[in-house]
């Protein structure tokens, strides 16, 4: 008899859209599809985008453009852009924000 495996509990835990809380009033699911995460993968590495472009792309995949658009108008810093993009990037990876950061870190060094 042929084994079955049965991951319907997974699918549905893996299913489930991750959210990012940009503050009290403003929490967004994150779209984690597949397409969704290789458009993200198609842009980064796109040379002829400007990064605030690419910046502003990636929260409009993953969050929809009413996010975008709260977030921009915070004003906020670069530091804390790239903020809200790892935790956009450890939604997408199921991963803590820690990991991504710890990612970066590793790239950045092996570009030295």
């Amino acid at each position: 008899m042929a084994r079955v495996y049965d991951i319907v509990s997974r699918l549905e835990n893996a299913n489930q859209k991750p959210e990012i809380k940009i503050d009290e009033d403003h929490i967004y699911k994150v779209n984690n599809s597949k397409a969704v995460a290789l458009r993200i993968m198609a842009l980064s590495e796109d040379k002829e985008i400007k990064e605030t472009e690419i910046l502003d792309k990636i929260v409009t995949l993953a969050l929809g453009k009413e996010a975008c658009d709260y977030i921009n108008s915070l004003d906020l810093s670069l530091s804390a852009h790239n903020t809200i993009i790892n935790a956009i990037m450890a939604a997408i990876g199921d991963v803590e924000i820690d990991e991504i950061e710890e990612q970066i870190k590793k790239k950045e060094k092996r570009r030295k």
